[in-house]
């Protein structure tokens, strides 16, 4: 069969640009698949992310168990704390959007025992998954984490107490995982330092990420908080 990319006479030109135009096509597609990818560049795959019943196999499931990745241009962003560095008893200001890359946001919608950020992601072991676990607002999942805690402590399972919470406020909560999270959504998560939790991310989303996850709004849709007492 002869070679459509290398015809002889007249024809040469457009079987050149002909080829050109399946390269292009084919480069398209296999770049929309690498972004289709539920991954963050530089960590391997979650085997619990295949199912939830995988993930409830396990006393203490992980939820959206990702290392934190912080891709900066050289010189950028120099003198910052890192979302692990930055305290959260420092009571964050409070103002709108838009929110610098690892802002504290200070919600003022729920007491201050409950050290919430209006634009905060905690990652962490879940003792209470928040899929098909809903409350009406921030404060309410405060206190749902604050009761949880209570009751792990008098049935001597500290470690599964919760001390850190994550709510949905909105329609839809973007993550970089395979679930779908909606309005309501309250996980229970336990740290083992709540003065210095796991932090998935905080204010807006690096710019080195959005480009390699398109669909990404701009700032964190999630609100948080940790237990201190």
């Amino acid at each position: 069969m002869a070679d459509p990319c290398a015809p002889r006479g007249p024809g040469r030109l457009i079987g050149v640009i002909f080829c050109l135009l399946m390269v292009l096509i084919l480069a398209r597609e296999i770049g929309a698949l690498m972004g289709a990818r539920v991954e963050l560049p530089g960590t391997t795959e979650n085997p619990a992310w295949t199912s939830l019943a995988a993930i409830r196999e396990n006393a203490v499931g992980t939820v959206r168990d990702l290392p934190v990745v912080h891709e900066r241009a050289p010189g950028e962003g120099l003198g910052e704390q890192s979302p692990a560095e930055a305290p959260v008893d420092a009571r964050p200001e409070t103002k709108r959007p838009p929110y610098g890359v690892n802002e504290s946001v200070r919600l003022e919608e729920v007491d201050e025992s409950c050290h919430g950020e209006a634009s905060l992601d905690i990652d962490g072991p879940a003792v209470t998954w928040g899929l098909d676990h809903k409350v009406s607002s921030a404060q309410e999942c405060c206190d749902r984490c604050k009761a949880q805690g209570r009751g792990a402590r008098e049935k001597g399972e500290g470690a599964r107490a919760c001390n850190s919470w994550v709510f949905c406020p909105l329609p839809e909560c973007w993550a970089p995982d395979i679930w779908n999270h909606t309005l309501g959504e309250c996980w229970l998560k336990t740290q083992e330092d709540a003065r210095k939790p796991r932090i998935n991310f905080r204010g807006a989303y690096p710019p080195a990420f959005r480009r390699e996850h398109s669909t990404s709004p701009a700032h964190v849709p999630w609100q948080a908080g940790v237990l201190l007492d």
